[in-house]
């Protein structure tokens, strides 16, 4: 990619990432030895069936792995209100949370040259096959089975690895808020990190990019009613960052050749995904429902999936966890696994 310019000014992010074509630059190889910062939890109830299962579960842009467990909020109506974590504990599934290279306490290397993501996809890739090999220490299970859970922009890097690894990937997929036809996100508006939180990420690349507080109750949640405002604050306030280079990706509209279970689970007030607006105070987006969903869309990408299914709850925005409907969520994503043998 392009060397990034040595500005601070708020236009320079898109001015940049307008001036070339991801998809037509040449390919550079990268190599090193990167720090993945993880949570590792296995159930306090084993499940025969499960003990030989992990969910790898990785967050999208603006987040961190905290994310799966309701960004650790701690006025929750209830224990695990929020954590996805929690009730795929108490399902019998083991977890590993990591936060992405750049992201939350992994490492942050070159957030134009190194973080992008092609490396986004190969690491998730090996650290699926170390969970599947034994050699992620202090993990001492050799699981069986992957099940691959993403988020948002991390949905994006699971389909391109459907895409490239259909046969020694997970043994299955849940991409939330996602769809094949994302209408809103040209609306994001991530800002330099050292700019926009100055106390605390005055340290970093003028690249590596957050998103104001304000953007998140426009782009990321729901009508007022469908979720806490307190958990809308306390987002605001941990704010994080990502690498430039990551949302720079090349076009990728192959269809994948993946064959085992695929669930899409999308909130129906999403309105990076489902408004060209890409903000629900401009105009109230609507994903639709069942088989004419926009998220059902993603089943041109999935013709070999088997089962398949589209999941899209009722009053709910882009963050699929962080609203009252999540436990509906959880249940849908977790009926289908026990649906798929899982």
């Amino acid at each position: 990619m392009p060397p990034y310019p040595d500005s601070t000014d708020g236009s320079t992010i898109w001015t940049y990432l307008q001036s070339f074509n991801a998809s037509t630059l040449p390919l550079n190889k990268v190599s090193g030895t990167f720090t993945i910062a993880a949570t590792y939890c296995e159930p306090a109830k084993k499940f025969t069936k499960r003990k030989d299962t992990v969910q790898l579960l990785v967050h999208g842009l603006g987040s961190n792995r905290k994310y799966w467990d309701g960004l650790k909020f701690p006025h929750s109506a209830f224990p695990g209100q929020y954590s996805w974590t929690q009730y795929a504990l108490s399902q019998g599934y083991s977890t590993l949370a990591i936060d992405n290279l750049g992201s939350g306490e992994s490492a942050r290397p070159d957030p134009i040259q190194t973080v992008q993501s092609s490396l986004q996809i190969s690491l998730i890739h090996n650290i699926i096959q170390s969970l599947r090999s034994q050699k992620l220490s202090p993990i001492l299970n050799r699981f069986k089975k992957v099940v691959l859970v993403t988020h948002s922009y991390s949905s994006v890097l699971g389909r391109a690895l459907s895409i490239e690894n259909p046969r020694d990937g997970p043994d299955a997929y849940i991409l939330t808020a996602t769809s094949t036809n994302l209408l809103g996100m040209g609306a994001l508006s991530p800002v330099s990190a050292k700019v926009l939180y100055p106390n605390q990420f005055s340290n970093l690349h003028p690249a590596y990019a957050s998103i104001p507080g304000s953007a998140l109750r426009e782009s990321s949640y729901a009508l007022s009613g469908s979720f806490d405002p307190a958990i809308l604050a306390w987002d605001e306030q941990h704010p994080y960052v990502f690498a430039l280079g990551e949302i720079a990706i090349p076009a990728r509209n192959l269809t994948s050749e993946f064959s085992g279970p695929v669930m899409i689970l999308t909130g129906r007030r999403d309105a990076l995904v489902c408004s060209p607006a890409g903000n629900i105070t401009v105009e109230v987006p609507d994903c639709g429902v069942g088989e004419t969903s926009n998220p059902a869309l993603s089943v041109e990408k999935f013709l070999k999936a088997r089962p398949w299914e589209v999941f899209v709850p009722e009053g709910t925005g882009h963050m699929v966890n962080l609203h009252y409907s999540a436990g509906k969520s959880f249940k849908a994503a977790h009926e289908f696994l026990e649906g798929a043998s899982f």
